[in-house]
Formats: structure tokens, sequence, C-alpha cells
């Protein structure tokens, strides 16, 4: 996932609805990253019945969203540009473009901390669930060893 960090950076600015009123609108946060697949219903919410997947994909989601928070990080080292924009002139239509520019700017870093947020949260609550499954089926494993040992 990591080495589409391009594809997902444009889609980005393509993953936008507009409604009637022409105003921009964002629909979900897999649209966003520009998802599909297991990992789209994953931050979407995964329906009413929760999550199912099997513990061998745990890693594998796991690495997707951290390639995701990866992206992010990246990104956002870029875009710091977008709050750095200096007024063209010294009048003050060119002041007043400057500052909308450098607000903007930093209304989509916010945007971005706050995806990277719930990505790296997001990964830690995986790797809480996979690591209970594990200590859970060694458990398991350990007491059907101690009950096979005493027949």
């Amino acid at each position: 996932m990591a080495e589409q960090g391009g594809d997902q950076v444009s889609n980005l600015v393509n993953n936008l609805t507009t409604p009637e009123d022409g105003s921009p609108q964002l629909t979900s946060m897999s649209d966003l990253l520009g998802l599909t697949g297991p990992t789209s219903s994953l931050i979407n919410g995964g329906g009413a019945g929760g999550y199912k997947f099997s513990p061998e994909e745990m890693p594998g989601i796991i690495k997707e969203f951290q390639g995701i928070r990866d992206d992010l990080q990246k990104v956002a080292r870029t875009a710091q540009r977008m709050v750095q924009v200096k007024p063209p002139g010294d009048e003050d239509a060119s002041k007043r473009f400057a500052q909308l520019a450098n607000d903007s700017g930093h209304a989509y870093l916010k945007l971005n901390q706050d995806m990277q947020d719930y990505v790296s949260n997001y990964i830690q609550k995986l790797q809480s669930a996979m690591d209970v499954y594990q200590k859970t089926e060694q458990a398991a494993a350990d007491a059907a060893k101690n009950i096979e040992g005493r027949l």
C-alpha cells in the first residue's frame, strides 16, 4: 500500500463529491483515502455485524494501515509549504490572499493529522486484538497439552 502513496494523495482531491448546492463534501474516510476492499470496510465500520477476518489476515491488514499512516506522514511533510505562502506583493489583496492560502494549509494539515491519529489508533487496536487472540490460542494449546499429558 505504501508504494501507492501518490495515488492515494491524488484521491484526496478526486474523492470529493459535489452536492446540488455545489459545495464540496467528503463521503467517507475510506473514500478520502482512496481505499477499497477489506481496509475500506474496516475504516467505515464493517457493517452491523462487526469485522470478520481470519487471524492470518491480521498482519497484512496492520501492514496496510501502517502504509497508509506512512503515506499521510509523508504528505504532511510535503504539505508544510502550504502554510508558508508569502504575499506576491505589498498590497492588501496580496496579503489577504497569502493569509487565506495559509489558513487553508493549516486546515489541511489539521485534517491530515486527524487522519494520522485515527489510523494510528486503529493500528493499536488491531495489534491489541491480534495479541489477545495469540495469547488465547497459546493458552488453549498449553491447556490441551496439559490434558493430553494426563491421559
